[in-house]
This record gives C-alpha cells, sequence and structure tokens, in this order.
C-alpha cells in the first residue's frame, strides 16, 4: 500500500490500514449524529428525554426552598409539573408505539371477539 505521493505508510499496512478504516467509519457515524440545533448559542444534547427528566425534577427540588405562599414557586412547580408530564408521557407513547407495531394491532382478528368482551361487570 502508498500513499499518494508513492511512498510506502511509515508503520506496518496491518496497523495503516486498521487507522483508516477507524477514520473512515468515525466520519461515517459523525455524519448521523445531529450536530446543531439551528439555534444561536444552543448546544445539541444527546439524551434530551433524560437529560429534562433530570433539570426538571432539580428545578423542583430546588423550589422546595421558596416559601409555599410565594408566587413564583406556585407558578413555576405548575409549569415545570406540566413539562415534566408531556415528556414522560412522550416516552411512554414512544414505547407504546413500538409495541403497536410488535402486536400489529391494525391487522385483522384471528377470530372473532365475544360478544360480551366490553359489558361490564362481566357476567
Amino acid at each position: 500500500m502508498t500513499f499518494r505521493t508513492g511512498t510506502k505508510p511509515p508503520v506496518d499496512e496491518y496497523i495503516w490500514c486498521r487507522l483508516v478504516i477507524s477514520q473512515f467509519t468515525s466520519k461515517m457515524a459523525s455524519g448521523a449524529i445531529k450536530k446543531a440545533t439551528g439555534l444561536t448559542g444552543l448546544a445539541v444534547v444527546a439524551n434530551p428525554h433524560k437529560k429534562l427528566v433530570i433539570l426538571y425534577d432539580k428545578i423542583l427540588r430546588t423550589l422546595q426552598r421558596i416559601p409555599e405562599d410565594a408566587a413564583y414557586r406556585k407558578h413555576t412547580e405548575n409549569i415545570i409539573k406540566d413539562r415534566l408530564a408531556l415528556v414522560k408521557t412522550a416516552e411512554r407513547e414512544l414505547q407504546l408505539s413500538r409495541k403497536m407495531i410488535e402486536w400489529k394491532a391494525w391487522e385483522p382478528l384471528i377470530e372473532q371477539a365475544p360478544k360480551s368482551q366490553w359489558q361490564w361487570p362481566m357476567k
């Protein structure tokens, strides 16, 4: 194996090939990872759901040090709890959508459901 200049690589060919392969695969992998948010000053986060849950939990713990009757605490707690619920709902919805694919819920039933299936109390 030779470089473009026609000289041999400085290390043995096996190590050189491994180096080239690792550089190639790292460049391929880096292309699949999001590099920018498109918002100035806002960095890309690897695990946004997990980071949001951690951040929201920290905010709620910090708010515990503010008196309960303080308007800032009341309003901020409500906002953060609502946002935390949305993140957790999104995580559960993702899990459910994966299960729906596994279950193939859109396909016809294998056998007809009993007529009393949706009646309560059961007889």
